[in-house]
């Protein structure tokens, strides 16, 4: 992925994180007391944010690739908004899914981008589990950026 791109992509996760996660966050804390998580949980929900913002940001890239190769890619823009919302976990937290459906959640790579990070900060993961979280994380990140070079440079070299 292009460094600006990538740089562009992160900047506008970040900002979705300070408008909804933050502020959303801090009127559960003072209004409704939502726990408040310790150091050592914050310390394990910094890098997987970190990994989430790269995750989120390579699949949008790809994703947005598709209007090179399509008359109109608004169809997958939406499909993929929705996929991304439901199976990450934004919408409907992954552990109120039922069995069957978790099953499927689990094994794409959406869970990474919201659910993971969520877990941590609530300390549902912690232990050894956190490297296994991170390792989940870090093991879509190839399959997410390999398939770009090819997706991006072929269009390009035609205009």
């Amino acid at each position: 992925m292009p460094l600006l791109w990538l740089c562009r992509g992160i900047g506008e996760r970040l900002l979705l994180l300070a408008s909804r996660g933050i502020c959303t966050y801090a009127i559960g804390v003072i209004g409704f007391g939502a726990r408040v998580p310790d150091a050592m949980t914050m310390l394990a929900f910094v890098p997987s944010v970190a990994l989430a913002l790269l995750l989120a940001t390579s699949f949008g890239f790809i994703v947005n690739l598709t209007a090179f190769w399509t008359t109109d890619n608004t169809g997958v823009l939406m499909l993929s908004n929705i996929m991304l919302g439901f199976f990450s976990g934004f919408l409907i937290p992954l552990p109120f899914f039922p069995p069957w459906l978790a099953d499927v959640a689990v094994m794409l790579p959406f869970q990474g981008i919201t659910n993971v990070p969520l877990q941590l900060m609530l300390g549902r993961i912690s232990g050894g589990a956190v490297w296994s979280a991170y390792a989940l994380q870090l093991g879509w990140l190839p399959p997410g950026t390999a398939p770009q070079p090819l997706l991006n440079g072929a269009p390009r070299s035609d205009l």
